[in-house]
């Protein structure tokens, strides 16, 4: 437990932020093996930036761009204490 004096309470450390490949399952109804891995801004900014600008996707989240909008936005989630961005895969491909 770590103590906060300015709110004066205890909460829990949180654990060290993951790296690399955070879940991976075989799904025998599919026959693909599903993983989530911790999103790389060289390596999915791209493919990113193309799934937050489709137009279902962008009517929900509100959050279309260019490129460097969205590397910037996987660069800040990285960096941030609260959330970190995640890349599913099938069969290790990102879709």
């Amino acid at each position: 437990m770590v103590f906060d004096a300015q709110r004066e309470i205890y909460f829990p450390l949180r654990p060290p932020r993951p790296q690399g490949e955070v879940y991976r399952r075989y799904d025998p109804r599919v026959r693909k093996t599903l993983s989530f891995r911790v999103a790389d801004p060289v390596l999915d900014a791209e493919r990113f930036t193309r799934w937050m600008n489709d137009p279902r996707v962008e009517y929900f989240w509100e959050q279309s761009g260019s490129l460097e909008v969205q590397t910037a936005y996987l660069e800040r989630q990285l960096t941030g204490k609260h959330a970190f961005p995640l890349i599913g895969c099938f069969d290790d491909r990102p879709f």
